[in-house]
Order: C-alpha cells, then sequence, then structure tokens
C-alpha cells in the first residue's frame, strides 16, 4: 500500500512539473506561438476529428465487455435467468463502431463471446445444472473477453502510432518554419501528460476487472454466513476425485437441535450459533489427523467433511468425538444450548 501511495505521488509530482515547465514555456513566448499555431490546431482538429469517435468507441466495447463478464458470473453465482438478458444486446453495435482496419477479426471475437453467453444460458436453464460444463464455459468467456481487449490495446496502440507520426510531422514542420524546437517540446509535454493520465485510468480500471472477478469467483463458492465452502465447491471437488478414482470419504453432519433454537432464541441468535458452530467445526477438522480434509456447508443446518480414505478407522474415530463434543452445552446469553449432531 505504501509502495502504491509513492508511486501515486511521483505520477502526481512529475505532472504538475510538466504542467509548470509548459506554463512557463508558454507565459514567456505567447506571441511566437501565434505564429505557429494555426499549423498545430489544423493538425490537431484533423487528428480529433480522425480518431477521437473510434477511441470513445472502443471504450464503450471495452465498457460492454466488461460489463457482459460480470454479468455472466453474476448468473453463475445465483442462477437467476433474468440476469442473461441485460447481457448481450448492445455489443455488435459497439463492436461495429470500433472495428477499424481489423474489424473483422474483433467481430469474430465479439460474435464468439455472445455464443458463449447464450452456451451459459443454455447449460444454466439445464435440469439438473452441470456445473462443471457451467464453470468450463465461463473459463471461455475469460479467455475470448481477454482475446478482445489485447486486440483491442492493439488498435489503440495503432492509433497512438498514428498520431505519434502525425506529431512528428507537425514538429517538423513548425521546426522548418520558425525554428522554434522547444514550442514542439512543449506539446510534447502537454501530449505527454495526457498518456500519464490515460495510463492512470487504464490501470485503475484492470484493477477493478480483476478484484471484481475474484469477489464473484469466491461468493460463487462459498457460503455468505460461515465463510465456508459451499455444496457447488464440494460437488466439483467429489467430481475431481472421481474422475482420478481416488477414494474419498464423507460425512454428513447436521445440527439435530438448530430449529428448536430458532423456535427459542429467534434467527438471529441461531445464526450467530450456527457461525460458532462452523467456526468450532472447522478448528477440529485443521487439528484432525485427516490429510487434505475440507469442510462444508450445505444448506441450512447441514455441513459435510470430505476426506481421501486412507484409515476408516481415524475417519469414524473423528465422527465420534464430533458428536460427544457438540453434546456439551454452549453458553448463548444467559441460556445454555445444546445443538447436537
Amino acid at each position: 500500500m505504501l509502495e502504491g501511495k509513492t508511486r501515486t505521488l511521483r505520477l502526481q509530482v512529475l505532472m504538475v512539473a510538466l504542467a509548470v515547465a509548459v506554463a512557463a514555456a508558454v507565459g514567456s513566448l505567447v506571441w511566437r506561438v501565434q505564429q505557429s499555431g494555426g499549423a498545430i490546431m489544423t493538425a490537431s482538429h484533423a487528428l480529433i476529428r480522425e480518431h477521437a469517435p473510434r477511441l470513445a468507441a472502443i471504450a464503450r466495447l471495452r465498457a460492454d465487455v466488461l460489463q457482459i463478464e460480470r454479468s455472466l458470473y453474476e448468473y453463475y453465482a445465483t442462477s437467476d435467468p433474468d440476469i442473461y438478458q441485460r447481457t448481450v444486446r448492445p455489443l455488435v453495435a459497439s463492436a461495429s463502431a470500433a472495428a477499424g482496419p481489423a474489424g473483422a477479426e474483433i467481430l469474430a471475437l465479439v460474435s464468439q463471446f455472445a455464443l458463449e453467453g447464450e452456451a451459459l444460458d443454455w447449460v444454466m436453464r439445464a435440469t439438473p445444472i452441470d456445473w462443471d460444463q457451467a464453470r468450463a464455459v465461463l473459463e471461455q468467456v475469460s479467455t475470448v473477453g481477454r482475446a478482445i481487449f489485447s486486440r483491442l490495446d492493439a488498435e489503440v496502440t495503432r492509433v497512438e502510432s498514428a498520431v505519434v507520426q502525425a506529431g512528428e510531422h507537425t514538429e517538423a514542420s513548425v521546426v522548418a518554419s520558425t525554428s522554434l524546437s522547444w514550442i514542439v517540446s512543449a506539446v510534447i509535454a502537454l501530449a505527454g501528460m495526457g498518456i500519464l493520465f490515460a495510463l492512470r485510468a487504464y490501470l485503475h480500471e484492470n484493477a477493478e476487472r480483476r478484484e471484481a472477478q475474484r469477489r464473484i469467483a469466491y461468493a460463487a463458492l462459498h457460503d455468505e454466513l460461515t465463510g465456508l465452502p459451499n455444496r457447488r465447491r464440494l460437488l466439483s471437488r467429489l467430481g475431481e476425485v472421481t474422475r482420478r478414482g481416488d477414494p474419498i470419504g464423507l460425512l454428513l453432519l447436521r445440527l439435530a437441535r438448530y430449529h428448536t433454537v430458532v423456535a427459542g432464541l429467534g434467527h438471529r441468535a441461531a445464526d450467530q450459533l450456527l457461525a460458532a458452530a462452523a467456526a468450532r467445526l472447522a478448528e477440529r477438522v485443521a487439528a484432525a489427523e485427516l490429510p487434505q480434509a475440507t469442510l462444508h456447508r450445505l444448506e441450512g443446518e447441514t455441513f459435510a467433511i470430505a476426506a481421501p480414505v486412507g484409515d476408516r478407522l481415524a475417519l469414524a474415530r473423528f465422527a465420534d468425538a464430533l458428536v460427544r463434543e457438540f453434546a456439551v452445552p454452549v453458553a448463548e446469553g444467559e441460556q445454555s444450548v445444546v445443538l447436537d449432531l
């Protein structure tokens, strides 16, 4: 964090220094700038007319693709089919405007991106849902999304190259006509400031995108109340183990008196007890001699422990120890509560 703040401070100092240098040069030589200002303004207007709409279209397309990817991850996490209807529609029009000389490649990637979204919708509407296939489609969505961003970055680089070439041509014209090369340096300094601002915004956008993906992926595989891996994560692990052909033991645990606690103490207190019980179970699983054992909350008061079957007796002894421990009352306010397994 300190390193990030230092980098930001250096960037700001550099920008201020550039601004001061440019202001000093322009302020002292206004009358000379007027002589060559016409040529510079003409070139600048031409660049804006030619490239500004394309850069704006690229920015719109980038935002569309990012929003679609977020919505598809949300669709996977919530299984809500209404989310899909708000995603793909505006994409092709934005892609057409941003295409440029390499438009066919961008449009092909966008079409593939849209087809992957439709494929995810088809998988999520199936009964039962094939979660392995859904994850595979999501991975392909991210792959195509990265390819689109890579192509858009290449298009931006192409535009930047054209701008640089135009700037070099303008510089040559100004220097030849006025022999005032320092004016061109001031213009380049201004352009550098713009590039620094754009780079900062771009890096910030990419960081937000990665963080959003991380949060969505975590929420899809973890229980909100306890923070434990959920049923979907358990099914994924069982599928992996089954494909490898490895034996695995599964303990299904249910807090037998949970509904009695809900009726007596209310949902808030019951949720607190449930979270505390999950924490106790997690501690016991971590301390148990069961390598690679994982604890999952399936739903409500039901949990599961998955562990490779190396010693069946050890797994049975661990289950008996849990039953005995949860038979001991725990304090909840001024009352003692027994949850039982």
